[in-house]
Order: structure tokens, then sequence, then C-alpha cells
């Protein structure tokens, strides 16, 4: 399956089949644990990236070029679909998202490139879904701790490092925007 999500046409073929196929638990079976095991390898590679991007934001004009979201759309009228499109998504959003979230706190300093800010803002902005479902773990308190405050403090100084700050600070769990307010603007000038 890596070959597949890393592959100039085959990831092509997994993002159809994140659209169409209505059973997850196959999909998550067969695919997304393959895929996982080797996040690394997947992240760094462009196509590989998309179908990541895909999952988390699916059909975004930032990600995929127009004629390829044309293809893609194609395929939702389909009568034999049974399950609804939003359904799947987030069934296959629930099994991406813990991941993405350890490897996005683990490997880099700063965020260094666009799809690196997008990702982690699209994260913290998770954290009212997740609120909202009834569950306790909030990325913001996962990134604040994972990353620890000097990193943070230096990601003041990176355009795209302020701009996940700001999300940070705006972000559904006010007692870790408020801590990492209140440290920014204390160490701000030092």
């Amino acid at each position: 399956m890596v070959k597949f999500a890393t592959g100039e046409f085959g990831h092509l073929v997994l993002l159809a089949m994140f659209d169409c196929v209505d059973d997850t638990k196959l999909v998550k079976q067969a695919v997304l644990s393959e895929v996982l095991l080797s996040l690394d390898e997947v992240i760094g590679n462009k196509y590989g990236k998309k179908v990541l991007l895909y999952l988390l934001t699916p059909r975004d004009p930032a990600h995929l070029l127009p004629e390829i979201i044309k293809v893609l759309a194609r395929g939702d009228g389909n009568t034999h679909s049974k399950k609804d499109m939003a359904v799947r998504r987030k069934e296959l959003l629930e099994v991406v998202s813990p991941r993405c979230w350890s490897i996005s706190t683990d490997s880099f300093t700063w965020p260094s490139t666009q799809q690196d800010t997008w990702m982690l803002k699209w994260l913290l902005e998770q954290d009212m879904t997740l609120a909202e479902a009834g569950k306790e773990e909030r990325f913001s308190r996962i990134l604040v701790d994972a990353v620890g405050t000097d990193k943070l403090k230096s990601w003041v100084k990176v355009n795209r490092g302020a701009m996940v700050l700001c999300s940070l600070l705006n972000s559904y769990e006010k007692s870790v925007a408020a801590e990492e307010l209140r440290f920014l603007l204390e160490n701000l000038n030092k």
C-alpha cells in the first residue's frame, strides 16, 4: 500500500477509494494500517503527503489540481454507495488523526513548510470537535507538552511558527491558550 500512496498515479486510486468504498473497516485494515506503519516514508513523499492531506481535508484545492477534484467528483452520485460521504470521511479521519498528532509534534523544531503549518493549524482546530465528542485529549495540550515552551518561544521568530502560535492562542482549550499567551508575552523581548 505504501507504493500506492507514494506513487504518481497510485495515490489517486487511494483518493478515489476513500471517496467510494463504504466498508471503512476494510479500508482501515487493508490500507490505512499499512500507510500509518510507514508514515515517515509517506509524509516524506509528495504524493504520500497528498494522501494524508486528502484524509484531513478532502478535495481541498490548495492540495489538489482542479482537474483531479473534478474526476473524483464524478463518483459522488454513486447509486451503489449506502454510506453517507461525511460519515465515511469521519470514520477514516478518526484513524489518521491520532497518528498525525504524534508525528507532527515529534518531527520538527518549527513548522518549516506550508503543509506543516496547515496540518498543525488544522489539528488545533480539532480541539472543538474532540470536546463535542466528549473526549478528554486536546491537541493544543499535546503540542505544548511535546514541543516544549523553549521551542515554542523560537516559533515567534518564524512566520509559519507565529501562524501556528496564533492558532494555538485561538484554540478551544482556553487554559492552554492563556498559559502560552502569558509565557510568550513575558518572553517576547528576551
